[in-house]
């Protein structure tokens, strides 16, 4: 029998009764292992960012799925319109409206073959203000088949809530002042 070179002997030999309890304790132990006790740090799926961070972690996770799909109208729902967009080269821009123009050049031009804002870290500031740090990637192909350089980039976002309690994106630049290489310039 497998058993009998497992256990010790005298558990065996000596008491059924104790062979069941140590599977039982096997048992939970395993099942505890895998699904965890319920005690915190397990990383587990549990979201948690407060309701407000959610809805600015949405806002974000919208805007990445409308460049995804090239979509310039839901891009644009997803911005406040006093943009401020800080540029490669120093250069801000205000206003949605300037790198909207940006951004239907670059979806005219390339096809986006993949776009991630990922590593969202979210603080709010008060009702209505909304800070935040990301890691965003983009490849593309331009019209010729051409793959374009990746971009790779820390961000800092800035969000507001408009009074409808939509969440626009206000700022937008790469951690540390320096320009965004977002949208390419092609």
């Amino acid at each position: 029998m497998f058993l009998r070179g497992v256990l010790p002997g005298f558990i065996l030999r000596r008491n059924s009764n104790s062979l069941v309890l140590l599977l039982i304790a096997g048992i939970i132990a395993a099942s505890l292992f895998v699904s965890g006790c319920g005690g915190g740090g397990g990383g587990g799926s549990v979201s948690t960012l407060d309701p407000d961070q959610l809805e600015v972690a949405s806002t974000i996770d919208g805007f990445a799925a409308a460049v995804r799909a090239e979509n310039i109208t839901d891009a644009q729902n997803f911005l406040d319109t006093n943009l401020k967009y800080e540029r490669v080269g120093d250069i801000t821009e205000i206003g949605a409206d300037k790198f909207i123009a940006r951004l239907k050049t670059f979806f005219d031009l390339a096809k986006v073959d993949d776009f991630q804002i990922t590593n969202i870290g979210i603080v709010i500031v008060t009702d209505t203000i909304a800070t935040g740090r990301a890691d965003l990637s983009l490849s593309y192909t331009d019209n010729n088949g051409v793959a374009g350089p990746a971009v790779v980039e820390n961000i800092e976002l800035a969000f507001e809530r408009a009074s409808g309690g939509i969440w626009g994106l206000l700022e937008f630049g790469v951690y540390g002042g320096k320009g965004s290489s977002f949208p390419p310039e092609l």
